[in-house]
């Protein structure tokens, strides 16, 4: 793929498709056994502006949320939102105070978390495929989150933050994760 660095690349939970986020466009290819030529999908970039994260749900095979930054042309500052996919048509969005930095899908239920420039990770819930609505921020962080990871067993979610701080959340069923404990740790190390 021509035009710059490639931000984030991953595969959906099915392993169907293979996201590239580019400088102007997300891609979707599906994988082929010919690496030095991946058949491309119908999505071919009509996102306006840089994508910076993919997220693929775990809970539908052909739904994935993308972080961007758009500028607006009545404002002087950018829009930041979460958008949310199915296959290739832009299906909802929901915009957010800064500029997400991490996506992450839980696997217990369709919550999408968004860790964010300002410290905040917001927690979003899908309803269906049409849909994302705001549950509640997480705040703990004093400066951007880096990091989200969920645990193997699905009960708690890591966050990591440029303030070299790292949280853990606890994830209870239809309940927004509540904070277990947190630590200081030396953020450099973790990469």
């Amino acid at each position: 793929m021509a035009g710059g660095p490639c931000p984030d690349c991953s595969f959906s939970v099915d392993k169907q498709h293979l996201s590239v986020c580019g400088s102007a466009a997300i891609q979707l290819f599906a994988p082929t056994l010919d690496l030095f030529g991946p058949q491309q999908l119908a999505r071919q970039g009509s996102v306006a502006s840089p994508a910076q994260r993919v997220a693929w749900s775990p809970f539908q095979t052909n739904l994935f949320a993308v972080a961007v930054s758009l500028c607006h042309p009545a404002a002087a500052d950018r829009l930041h939102e979460v958008q949310l996919y199915s296959g290739a048509a832009l299906a909802a969005r929901h915009a957010t105070m800064a500029r997400v930095n991490c996506l992450l899908w839980t696997t217990r239920e369709p919550l999408l978390l968004a860790g964010q420039e300002d410290g905040r990770i917001a927690v979003l819930r899908a309803k269906g495929t049409s849909q994302l609505q705001l549950e509640s921020y997480l705040l703990f962080h004093k400066s951007p989150v880096l990091c989200l990871q969920e645990s193997p067993c699905a009960q708690y979610v890591c966050s990591i933050g440029q303030d070299e701080v790292l949280m853990v959340w606890k994830h209870q069923a239809e309940q927004v994760p509540a904070s277990v404990c947190h630590s200081q740790l030396e953020v450099n190390c973790l990469r």
